[in-house]
């Protein structure tokens, strides 16, 4: 009979061992789930990024065709806006173009998402006498 007793209560787990693995178990769920939030805070930036880099390519591309620039960039759901400067450079064959893109429409105390600089020729383009000269 004292067997049997004893082999009754070694059977299971107690309330303290399920409580310490339940307690295991939840911080490596909780570790797993932080690192999981910052990738996908991380890919969405990383995205932005990249689209914005595209956005100023392709502006670019515009300008350096004489084509219309856009106002606004509209991709993925976002709205990019990007901005054109342009401005002499040291030789008079070139014209330095440089392209911002923001992510706010008040672009004056808004960080650009991706800027590009590039040259224009401007025999292709047109004379940029009435453009400031660069600075850097």
């Amino acid at each position: 009979m004292k067997k049997t007793a004893a082999r009754c209560r070694q059977q299971g787990f107690t309330l303290v061992e399920l409580l310490a693995s339940l307690t295991i178990l939840s911080i490596v769920i909780i570790t797993f789930l932080s690192f999981f939030s910052q990738y996908t805070m991380f890919s969405a930036r990383t995205e932005d990024k990249l689209t914005a880099v595209n956005a100023a390519e392709e502006v670019l591309y515009e300008v350096k065709n004489e084509q219309n620039q856009p106002d606004v960039i509209h991709v993925n759901n976002k709205t990019y806006y990007p901005e054109v400067h342009l401005c002499q450079a040291d030789t008079a064959e070139l014209g330095r173009v440089h392209v911002e893109v923001f992510l706010e429409q008040n672009i004056s105390s808004a960080e650009p998402v991706s800027e590009l600089y590039s040259y224009v020729d401007t025999d292709k383009y047109g004379s940029l006498e009435d453009a400031p000269s660069c600075q850097n």
